[in-house]
């Protein structure tokens, strides 16, 4: 409901005073940001909507059994994942670092829920469980590491000493003292 809301209003916005307006940034911003103008509703729609069906899978008697709902988280997992695909929705800023990120991490995600629903459906032996979960949380553990990784780099190259050391790259490419 209150992503309804505030959707209509944004678009209301966009429609009144343009997507890169002053009054649409500073009032939606936090959801257009960092979004290619074509895909400004991702946030507010596409990432709210996938929200809202693990909900309605977790909460409610659409599929009865625990299988079944890992089943369908599995399958809107990889829903997401091609249409992130599909859509790159991400402006390319630093190599499209926001895309690959968020690809990385639906990834992350899909394959938790499918070696889950395995497990569940299946039911290994315990040596082959240990090692396809060791595997998960790996995988957890490097996507988290990529994504501090990039925080850390990112933030470094913000301090005031980062402008000195593009600035003496810069020299030494273009081959000035």
């Amino acid at each position: 409901g209150l992503c309804a809301v505030i959707a209509t209003f944004c678009f209301r916005s966009i429609k009144l005073h343009g997507l890169r307006s002053y009054t649409t940034q500073r009032t939606f911003g936090y959801f257009v940001l960092g979004l290619q103008p074509n895909y400004w509703y991702w946030e507010l729609f596409v990432k709210r909507f996938d929200i809202i069906l693990v909900g309605i899978i977790s909460d409610t008697f659409v599929a009865p059994e625990a299988k079944a709902k890992l089943v369908l988280y599995v399958v809107l997992s990889g829903v997401c994942l091609v249409g992130q695909l599909a859509c790159s929705p991400f402006v390319d800023q630093n190599s499209a670092l926001a895309d690959r990120l968020e690809v990385a991490g639906l990834v992350v995600r899909f394959l938790t829920f499918a070696a889950t629903t395995i497990f569940t459906i299946m039911d290994p032996e315990l040596t082959i469980g240990v090692a396809v979960a060791s595997g998960i949380a790996a995988s957890i553990c490097l996507f988290v590491l990529m994504l501090w990784s990039n925080f850390g780099y990112h933030f470094v190259m913000q301090l005031p000493t980062a402008g000195v050391i593009r600035s003496l790259r810069r020299k030494v490419d273009t081959g000035q003292e």
